[in-house]
């Protein structure tokens, strides 16, 4: 009996020695599979900017980011909901390559802007599909102990593209023309295919969190609402999540407006400015890969995230550059650890993790969709640059103080994430 004791002792210590180099190179690939994708979406986003921007004006480029977020807004999680846990890798697989097809048709579709909306519109919806099916893979197959990181990683992994973006972006739109720009898309997209492959995913953690499962029940519109079984533990993680969201959406927004009417940037300073967020990006990606069980204190980083912004809205010389950096780094930090704090309450609350991804991004779509377009009307009515700062403080104030009450590890939320809770 003891023989049979230390035996199976011994095949789970192989095992464990043999999937820990295993997961190593799974995070690897889900990181450089991002950072090869969202590479890829910057360069559509500049060659659409370019195109309609040249030719049509500032109000088609307003239209753009409406076809963009409405479509996928109303109907992506409809979709992706309906997805099963073992079709998950080959569904994210088939969306990247049929937005390899699309990107490939706008070679000479941008001539048209009618097929410009179309085009955005429906590339949007496969992203916004594909972004859970991607997230419900980092969850399901990297261990609890390395998942904060990854989603860390993950989200961080298209920060070069905003260091490069001030050198590259204009080049490349003069140099190649932006039909090339589009054929470069639809390749990343295909290399991010090779990158993760179905053999690549044997690799399972010892604990998972709730099964990918459908999300729940399969509406046709089912584009609004809870997941199955959410409760108020999850609920409450959601709100936090949608304070940062806002609060990040809104910064988005009245970035432009700060740097070139407030500072009095030109399009150099602007760039660099840009560049300083990517490289705070950068820094968390680092963090995240050479640190890769260290757990982000959420409450620092909310204080870091809130002192920045004041830096940013108020400060001049250099202060504004370096607000920037701290930002583009808290920012990457503090998404990681709120993904990675949503998916153990949805594991705790016997939520799919394809239903929260789902929730989760379109969360990020009404957000964005809200101060968006809040902020285009404030604009319209001339209201005042240090108005419009002064409420992006207090939004973030809000989402500190709500990190705080509904996350503090004298809650019942914060004792389950300060255990580690898993399913």
């Amino acid at each position: 009996m003891a023989d049979g004791t230390q035996e199976q002792t011994e095949r789970q210590r192989a095992t464990t020695d043999t999937a820990a180099p295993a997961e190593s190179r799974l995070r690897r690939r889900l990181v450089l599979a991002a950072a090869v994708s969202q590479t890829g979406n910057w360069l559509t986003f500049l060659a659409v900017v370019v195109a309609v921007q040249e030719k049509y004006g500032s109000a088609a480029s307003a239209g753009v980011f409406f076809a963009q977020t409405v479509p996928a807004l109303l109907g992506a999680r409809a979709v992706s909901d309906r997805i099963g846990g073992r079709h998950t890798y080959r569904a994210w697989a088939a969306t990247q390559v049929v937005l390899a097809l699309l990107s490939l048709t706008m070679c000479v579709g941008y001539r048209s802007l009618p097929y410009v909306y179309a085009f955005v519109a429906l590339a949007m919806f496969l992203r916004a599909v594909a972004n859970p099916l991607l997230f419900t893979l980092v969850t399901t197959s990297v261990s609890s102990a390395v998942r904060e990181s990854t989603y860390t990683a993950v989200g961080a992994a298209g920060s070069l593209t905003l260091v490069l973006a001030p050198a590259v972006g204009g080049a490349l739109s003069q140099a190649l023309g932006v039909g090339l720009l589009f054929a470069l898309d639809a390749g990343s997209f295909l290399i991010g295919v090779a990158i993760l492959l179905p053999r690549h995913f044997q690799h399972v953690p010892d604990q998972e969190p709730a099964e990918s499962a459908p999300a729940g029940p399969r509406r046709l519109f089912s584009w609004a609402g809870r997941p199955q079984h959410t409760g108020p533990l999850l609920t409450r993680g959601m709100v936090v999540w949608f304070s940062f969201m806002l609060t990040g959406a809104l910064l988005n927004a009245v970035e432009m407006p700060r740097f070139q009417q407030g500072l009095g940037f030109s399009a150099g300073q602007v760039g660099l400015a840009l560049g300083c967020y990517g490289l705070g990006g950068l820094a968390a990606l680092g963090v995240s890969t050479r640190r890769p069980t260290w757990t982000v204190p959420m409450n620092l980083m909310a204080a870091l995230y809130a002192v920045g912004l004041v830096a940013w809205s108020f400060g001049s010389g250099p202060l504004p550059y370096l607000a920037f950096l701290a930002l583009g780094c808290c920012s990457a930090l503090v998404s990681g650890a709120m993904r990675s704090a949503l998916s153990r309450l949805a594991a705790r609350e016997n939520v799919s993790q394809q239903g929260l991804w789902g929730w989760v991004n379109q969360i990020i779509l009404f957000a964005n969709l809200i101060m968006y377009s809040l902020a285009g009307i404030l604009f319209l009515l001339r209201t005042p640059l240090w108005a419009l700062l002064t409420a992006l403080i207090a939004t973030a104030t809000l989402w500190a103080a709500a990190s705080h009450l509904l996350m503090r590890p004298s809650s019942a939320t914060g004792r389950i994430l300060a255990r580690g809770s898993e399913a």
